[in-house]
C-alpha cells in the first residue's frame, strides 16, 4: 500500500529510480570509476617512485603515465562508456596501426 499509505515517497522512489537509469547517472558513475582508478594510480607510481629516491618530475611524470594507462584500462572496460568515443595518440597504439591517431569507441 506505500503510495496509498504514503504519496511523497511513491512519488519520489519512481522519480529516483528513473534517475538511477539515466544516461547522466551513467556518465557520472564513469567519471567516479576514472576518478578512482586515475587518483589511485597516479599516488600509486608516484610514491613508489620518491620511495625509490627518484626526481620529483620524474616521479610526477611517471604517476601521469600510469594515470593515463589507469584511464584508458577503465573506460575501454566499463560498461558506463558504450557509446562514448575517445581518441588516443598513436604512440599507445603503435604496434596496432599505422595511423597518426587512434579512435576507440564503445558500442
Amino acid at each position: 500500500m506505500g503510495l496509498v499509505d504514503d504519496p511523497i515517497s511513491g512519488v519520489m522512489g519512481v522519480l529516483f529510480k528513473r534517475a538511477l537509469d539515466s544516461k547522466i547517472w551513467m556518465r557520472l558513475q564513469l567519471l567516479l570509476e576514472l576518478g578512482i582508478a586515475s587518483t589511485i594510480s597516479f599516488f600509486g607510481a608516484t610514491g613508489s617512485m620518491l620511495l625509490a629516491r627518484q626526481p620529483a618530475a620524474m616521479a610526477i611524470g611517471a604517476g601521469m603515465v600510469m594515470m593515463t594507462v589507469a584511464m584508458l584500462g577503465t573506460f575501454a572496460a566499463s560498461p558506463n562508456s558504450k557509446g562514448l568515443t575517445i581518441v588516443v595518440t598513436a604512440k599507445s597504439e603503435t604496434e596496432k596501426l599505422d595511423t597518426p591517431t587512434t579512435t576507440i569507441e564503445r558500442k
